[in-house]
């Protein structure tokens, strides 16, 4: 992993700082639920294989649930990105393009920086 200073590599201000700090933390406290129950539910699901004759139906529910969670995760994510690139100059923007693994990761921050999926 290359971890990279945004603040370097964009010279962000201080305003851009404060602003995208505030914005990943809140998208980080408003995921922690999701989170959680995201964690339970693939747990759940793991032990599904680890019985014998295990209910199909459960295992679909548990399976439904999971990729729920999973879209309402991404789209939180997904609004928090577009909240933190709003914050960006065109220069930033396209220099953040250029930066390896952009827009590979989509979690909260900027995609592929912080990891925290």
């Amino acid at each position: 992993m290359n971890w990279v200073s945004l603040v370097d590599a964009l010279n962000l201000t201080d305003q851009q700082i404060e602003t995208i700090q505030q914005l990943q933390k809140n998208c980080f406290e408003q995921t922690g639920d999701l989170r959680d129950k995201l964690r339970d539910l693939m747990f759940d699901l793991r032990q599904y294989r680890l019985q014998k004759d295990p209910d199909q139906a459960q295992i679909d529910v548990k399976i439904k649930q999971i990729n729920d969670l999973k879209s309402q995760l991404y789209e939180i994510k997904m609004q928090t990105r577009e909240q933190m690139q709003s914050q960006l100059t065109t220069e930033q923007l396209a220099e953040m393009a250029k930066m390896r693994g952009f827009g590979k990761y989509g979690a909260c921050g900027f995609s592929g920086f912080n990891g925290a999926n």
